[in-house]
């Protein structure tokens, strides 16, 4: 809806149109769109007001089209428009005052020092003398704000400037009387590049990529809600093609500052968004030779190591000091899925993860050797990754714990899951065990950054001191081959558990099983 109105103190008609809900975001929120109308007529002022309503109403139409984004020759065609805007209006006040002379005179004075002034600014690439005046002009015209460091950016400015250069040169001949037949509009508009193709929105690419790079269950998650983030950071969703080195710039800003995550947590966010933008211009959602906004930006592996806290493993007096205390023993009654999934990490090399996720029918005896199986065709489960998935021969000192009378007694009550008590939230099964193992380790005083549970998995040190063989070993951790003969040739489910089990057992805790049994628990009161 559109009205004309005078405002109180004001001597002009101003025109009012209202910004319909959907299209007030590409106009800072605004509800409404206000004009002078340079004339205290009414008649005159119905006339113009009727000339604007057209505009805008083909404004909000284009925009409800195509949305925020317009190209370069889009910014180009509204700057034409603009100038036009211009000399129409001062041709409207030359109709309006009939100047003499010596006022004509003074005019063209004006003009020309404009004039001058707006060549000295294009020849100095000063920009920044009319970086407000050109993100206004863009925002008049429904277009979003760019960033003022942009290359974008600068080339609206310059392509800007060489209108108005153009609009005051014609300007200044008019108030001498001179007019010359001049092309409006598209004939400001740069020919030298095509029109560029619409792209589809950011949401859809994203929506398409998730489908054809499927991410594991644990992380899908995670990873969509982080590309999310992303979308936010940089003012909503919009064609994948208008965003900018700049925006990605952004994002990185808003990680390290806002967020405050690590320099590895940074790359990985970093790497997983130019995996996306990659991915886009594959499929021909974005020009060839696209600047991709992320690539290029995550921190080097130098500066990652730099600021990254290592995990280490514990020692054998550390061990005794976590798996001695009172705190922990107690878990075994009071909260049995955080004692049987730190002792799984422990003696199975579990990820937290791969224990928390465990299903009764995972667990069982094979070639007459008790073991579980890490894999993800459960609901809920995940690995990490194809080498993940794995058969493991249970450890004796959980057998002698009664990790499998446990595992009965879960079975005897109908569960399907082994830690039935544990629900599984958006990071997983096993975060708030994970959260309740750091307050356990600052009860027995070791509050030290690198000491996590995660350290338990950190056996695999112990194995490789024992000399248990490198495939083995990589077998029980599930970590993926890293020769190529193991890659190629070995088939990893062939391996004798048998094979698997005397690797395993070469690790041996005795101090820590001495405590964790009955005798160890009475001695140690």
């Amino acid at each position: 809806m559109a009205t004309l109105f005078l405002p109180g103190n004001r001597q002009s008609f101003y025109f009012r149109a209202v910004v319909p809900r959907r299209l007030r975001p590409l106009f800072g929120g605004r509800a409404q769109l206000w004009r002078s109308l340079s004339t205290a007529d009414k008649e005159h002022a119905k006339l113009r007001s009727l000339e604007w309503a057209a505009r805008t109403q083909r404004l909000f139409l284009l925009l409800k089209t195509h949305g925020a984004y317009m190209s370069q020759a889009d910014i180009a065609a509204l700057i034409a428009r603009t100038m036009d805007a211009e000399l129409e209006k001062s041709e409207d006040y030359r109709a309006l005052h009939r100047l003499d002379e010596d006022q004509q005179e003074i005019m063209v004075d004006e003009t020309i020092e404009r004039l001058e002034e707006t060549e000295g600014t294009l020849s100095a690439h000063r920009y920044d003398r009319i970086a407000e005046e050109v993100q206004t002009m863009l925002r008049a015209g429904g277009m979003p704000a760019l960033d003022p460091n942009s290359l974008p950016f600068k080339r609206a400015c310059r392509a800007f400037l060489l209108a108005k250069q153009e609009m005051l040169t014609t300007e200044v001949e008019r108030w001498q009387g001179q007019y010359r037949p001049r092309l409006t509009g598209a004939a400001l508009v740069p020919a030298a590049t095509p029109p560029v193709k619409k792209s589809p929105l950011y949401s859809v690419v994203l929506k398409k990529y998730l489908v054809e790079n499927p991410y594991a269950r644990r992380s899908a998650d995670q990873v969509r809600k982080e590309f999310e983030k992303f979308q936010t950071v940089i003012g909503g969703d919009r064609p994948i093609a208008s965003i900018t080195k700049a925006e990605g710039r952004a994002y990185k800003d808003h990680l390290l500052n806002e967020r405050g995550v690590s320099l590895r947590t940074v790359a990985k966010h970093l790497n997983t968004l130019s995996g996306l933008f990659t991915w886009a211009e594959k499929q021909d959602y974005t020009p060839e030779g696209f600047p991709n906004p992320a690539k290029g930006l995550p921190p080097s592996k130098i500066d990652q190591e730099k600021g990254a806290t290592k995990v280490r493993p514990f020692t054998d007096e550390e061990l005794l000091r976590v798996f001695s205390s009172p705190n922990f023993l107690a878990q075994r009654m009071k909260r049995p899925a955080r004692y049987w999934i730190s002792l799984l990490c422990l003696f199975q090399l579990c990820r937290r993860e791969e224990a928390a996720q465990l299903a009764l029918a995972d667990i069982g005896v094979k070639d007459g050797i008790p073991c579980l199986t890490i894999t993800d065709r459960g609901e809920n489960q995940s690995v990490k990754n194809k080498g993940s998935r794995r058969t493991i021969p249970i450890h004796s000192s959980l057998i002698a714990l009664g990790f499998l009378d446990y595992v009965e007694a879960a079975r005897a009550q109908g569960q399907t899951r082994l830690f039935h008590q544990l629900p599984h939230r958006v990071n997983g099964y096993a975060d708030a065990v994970g959260k309740w193992f750091a307050q356990h380790l600052d009860r027995v005083g070791l509050s030290q950054p690198e000491l996590v549970l995660h350290s338990l998995r950190h056996g695999i040190h112990y194995l490789h001191a024992l000399g248990c063989p490198q495939d083995v070993a990589e077998m029980l951790t599930g970590h993926t081959a890293t020769t190529v003969h193991d890659k190629v040739y070995a088939h990893r489910e062939l391996t004798p558990l048998s094979r698997l089990r005397d690797g395993l057992e070469k690790m041996q805790f005795p101090a820590v099983l001495k405590v964790l049994t009955k005798e160890g628990q009475h001695e140690s009161r």
